[in-house]
């Protein structure tokens, strides 16, 4: 008794079928996509792991032979010169500092512009 109320099938009919397949084969169609996209990016994840560990590698590999390079050349004391970078930044931030002024000033021309604009429209009404 209990297999036959188990294998009992009940349908409903439901009006307007199309509109919802639609939907519903939308939605998975989505669903599908968004899974795709996840497993790209899963691979992609795996890429750059692979990718960095390979760089580290390259980076050790040059640190051992720039190590090997350093004890087979002879010692010797020189003096890098500093170069100017610092006083040419200086300049720029001067350079941009002046110029600043300029543009407050034609913002403040602009609201100027705006105001009297505002003042013939309200003496228009």
């Amino acid at each position: 008794m209990m297999k036959k109320e188990k294998e009992e099938l009940f349908f409903v009919g439901i009006s307007e079928a199309m509109p919802l397949r639609r939907e519903i084969l939308l939605s998975t169609k989505n669903s599908i996509y968004f899974l795709k996209k996840n497993e790209e990016l899963k691979e992609l994840r795996i890429n750059k792991i692979e990718k960095i560990m390979q760089f580290k590698e390259g980076i050790k590999e040059i640190n051992a032979l720039m190590n090997k390079l350093r004890e087979k050349l002879p010692k010797a004391n020189v003096r890098v010169k500093e170069k100017p970078v610092i006083r040419e930044y200086t300049q720029k931030k001067r350079e941009v500092k002046k110029e600043m002024p300029k543009r407050i000033s034609e913002l403040e021309k602009l609201e100027m512009e705006l105001g009297d604009i505002e003042k013939k429209l309200g003496r228009l009404r």
